[in-house]
C-alpha cells in the first residue's frame, strides 16, 4: 500500500480478511486496532463491507442489524447500510437500491438516496433511474398521510400514543385496531410532515397534552 501510495484500502467482506471469530468480542476488538493502525500508519483510508444478519423484509436494516458482535462496528467512522429490493415484471427487471448512512463520526452525513437498475430483458439494455433522496422514507410517509388523514376526517383530536387509561382518538391504537402495517416511528415522521404542510395543526390541553387535528375540521 505504502510502495504504491494508495490512499484507500477496500475490503470484500470483512470476514476474508482474518480468521477470529466474528461473534466474539474481543476477536473483532483486536481487528479494529489492526485496522486503525493501518489507517493512522499509513493515512489511508479503509472501507469494508460486511453482510447483516438475516430478519423479516418489513424490518429493514440499521446499525444495529450487523451480523456477530456490535464491536465490529463500534470503531467505525461511519455506516452505510446498502439495500436491495428486486421487481420482477414481464419483460423487465428492476434492481431497487437505497444507501442510507445511520453512522457519522467526523465526516459529513450522507442523506438517503435510491437508484434503480431497470434492466429490459427483450433488448438486453440496461439503464438507471435516479429516485431522489429520502425516496423510500417519503413513499412510507405518502402510504402512512393517506391513511391519517381517513381517519382524522372524523373531526376529531387525535393523539399519537395515549396512556392506558387515557382514550381514545389515538393514532396508534387505530392502527392495531385496524391491522396496520404501520410503525410509532412512520406515524411521527408523517405527522411532522403534515404539520409542516400546515394540514395538520397542534393544540395542547389544559393537562399539556399534545393533540393533532386536520386545519380543515377546525375551519367547519
Amino acid at each position: 500500500i505504502k510502495e504504491k501510495g494508495y490512499k484507500m484500502l477496500v475490503i470484500d467482506v470483512i470476514v476474508s480478511a482474518h480468521t477470529g471469530n466474528e461473534n466474539s468480542a474481543s476477536d473483532m476488538r483486536l481487528i479494529n486496532r489492526r485496522m486503525i493502525e493501518l489507517i493512522n500508519s499509513l493515512g489511508i483510508t479503509i472501507l469494508y463491507l460486511h453482510h447483516h444478519r438475516k430478519g423479516k423484509p418489513e424490518e429493514g436494516h440499521n446499525i444495529h442489524s450487523a451480523r456477530g458482535s456490535s464491536e465490529l462496528i463500534a470503531k467505525v467512522s461511519s455506516h452505510l447500510v446498502l439495500e436491495s429490493k428486486e421487481f420482477p415484471e414481464k419483460n423487465i427487471f428492476i434492481l431497487e437500491q437505497t444507501l442510507t448512512q445511520h453512522k457519522s463520526r467526523n465526516v459529513s452525513w450522507v442523506n438517503s438516496f435510491t437508484v434503480r437498475a431497470i434492466n429490459n430483458l427483450k433488448t438486453g439494455k440496461t439503464y438507471f433511474e435516479w429516485m431522489g433522496e429520502d425516496y423510500k422514507k417519503n413513499q412510507r410517509i405518502k402510504k402512512v398521510e393517506k391513511y391519517i388523514m381517513s381517519i382524522m376526517k372524523q373531526n376529531k383530536k387525535y393523539t399519537i400514543k395515549s396512556k392506558d387509561g387515557e382514550l381514545t382518538n389515538d393514532i396508534m391504537a387505530n392502527v392495531k385496531n385496524d391491522k396496520k402495517d404501520i410503525t410509532e416511528t412512520a406515524v411521527r415522521e408523517t405527522i411532522k410532515s403534515l404539520l409542516e404542510k400546515g394540514t395538520v395543526e397542534l393544540t395542547e390541553s389544559k393537562s399539556n397534552k399534545k393533540y393533532y387535528q386536520l386545519v380543515i375540521n377546525k375551519k367547519r
